[in-house]
């Protein structure tokens, strides 16, 4: 009987099915670790006026009773990308985002959470707005 597995055939099958064994452990243990991992996506960046309309002054554009120019719509997604939740406790400060000390943001709104009932609450200063830091499950995401 140990003739029959002393065949150069049968070795290479065990070596084949050694090294599938090693292959599915590394795999395994790659799907399974625990990533903490948020991230963000821009949707949308869109500027709302073309400098040439402006300029031709065909076309101005009135915020609170101030004309505002070089208008961009800004669409941001904030997600949970890892497999465990990020807490409140995991801050080190809140995210926010910046436009820069020459721009000033007229406007910002949550437009979608997921899970519906996630409690998101933004902040805006004059050229910042910041998401308050809250529970984020894995794959639930603020979209500003």
């Amino acid at each position: 009987m140990l003739e029959f597995f002393r065949d150069p055939a049968w070795q290479f099958v065990g070596v084949v099915l050694a090294v599938a064994a090693l292959a599915a452990t590394f795999l395994v243990f790659w799907l399974q670790r625990q990533r903490k991992t948020l991230s963000y996506e821009v949707i949308s960046k869109n500027q709302l006026l073309t400098v040439r309309e402006e300029l031709e002054g065909r076309l101005q554009v009135l915020y609170d009773g101030h004309p505002a120019r070089d208008i961009c719509l800004l669409i941001v997604k904030f997600v949970n990308s890892g497999n465990v939740p990020v807490s409140t406790t995991d801050y080190e400060r809140p995210l926010s985002l910046s436009t820069g000390i020459t721009s000033k943001i007229l406007s910002a709104v949550i437009t979608d959470v997921d899970p519906e009932n996630l409690a998101a609450s933004i902040d805006i200063l004059e050229s910042r707005v910041t998401l308050k830091p809250i529970l984020l499950n894995s794959k639930d995401f603020v979209v500003v």
